[in-house]
């Protein structure tokens, strides 16, 4: 493996397993990098007092803007990778919405998953077609079954509305409509 120049780690599980996520990955790649955690604001302190890591980057989680710190620091450079740490690596598509981010935000292609369970590292390895297929079968599914539970509903409601009208002309002796 060339050598890396940085080491992306975006805290994506709890602040408590970061130390051990770092100490994985200087195990994995070794003590010559830096090693950068991305992380909120208000982590950034306590990300900082974690052992192997050089620097912090700090993310606005409500607007994911250019202008973070993150691509004031990235320079582009080919020989870095992305560490992404998860709870569980079956886990690993919950984590779409990170990879999509490090895409538009990072040209390296190296990416990494660290599972904190099996406290081992895996290439990252984009979805096969027939998964993507399936995928996407899922989400029209989804969206046809959500339509037709939406127009049962509004013809429920109509239908109940239309029947208390049509019983407030009645009235009732002994529980009986008349």
């Amino acid at each position: 493996m060339k050598k890396v120049r940085y080491i992306y780690i975006p805290r994506t599980v709890p602040e408590t397993s970061m130390p051990y996520i770092v100490d994985l990955v200087e195990k994995e790649f070794g003590n010559s990098n830096n090693k950068v955690i991305i992380t909120r604001p208000e982590n950034a302190s306590v990300m900082s007092k974690i052992n192997y890591v050089d620097k912090v980057l700090t993310i606005n989680t409500n607007s994911f803007s250019k202008k973070t710190q993150i691509i004031e620091h990235y320079n582009n450079t080919r020989n870095s990778l992305i560490v992404l740490p998860i709870n569980n690596i079956t886990v690993k598509r919950s984590f779409r919405n990170v990879i999509q981010f490090i895409g538009r935000n990072f040209k390296t292609n190296k990416i990494y998953y660290c599972s904190f369970d099996e406290q081992k590292i895996y290439r990252y390895t984009k979805d096969g077609i027939l998964f993507r297929w399936f995928d996407l079968f899922i989400k029209i599914l989804s969206s046809i079954l959500s339509i037709v539970l939406f127009i049962i509903f509004i013809i429920c409601s109509y239908l109940k509305i239309f029947f208390n009208k049509k019983k407030e002309g009645s009235y009732k002796i002994d529980n009986k409509i008349y």
